[in-house]
Formats: structure tokens, C-alpha cells, sequence
């Protein structure tokens, strides 16, 4: 079954992270955010953490995914 709302992908779980996912909570589309600290600002506001490097390659394929 194809997802009605797309999925937001957000490299970085800063402060400015926090700020964009606090307005994705008017919408309906799911967040992943990406990350290596775990108790990141964005992370209690995203539907789903991906914990590694924003500079990783392979965490970055694997939030694009």
C-alpha cells in the first residue's frame, strides 16, 4: 500500500531541527531524523531517530531509504 504523506528527513537533531519538526506537528507526515546524540533537541518531537554521523554515508542512505 502506498503512504499518503511523504516522510520529512532531517539531517541533524539541533536546535533548528527542533524548530522545523515543532511545525511538521501541524501536518500529518511522519519525521526521521538523523543523529548521533540520542537525546538530541529534535529527537522527542520526531517519529523516528536514526542514531550516527550527519556525515556518514551510510546513516545518510539509510534515512534516505
Amino acid at each position: 500500500m502506498q503512504q499518503l504523506f511523504p516522510t520529512i528527513g532531517i539531517i541533524g537533531g539541533g536546535q533548528l531541527g527542533k524548530m522545523l519538526l515543532e511545525q511538521t506537528m501541524l501536518w500529518q507526515d511522519p519525521t526521521i531524523v538523523l543523529d548521533q546524540d540520542a537525546h538530541c533537541s529534535a529527537a522527542p518531537y520526531a517519529h523516528e531517530l536514526i542514531i550516527g554521523s550527519i556525515t556518514d554515508e551510510n546513516a545518510i542512505e539509510v534515512l534516505a531509504n
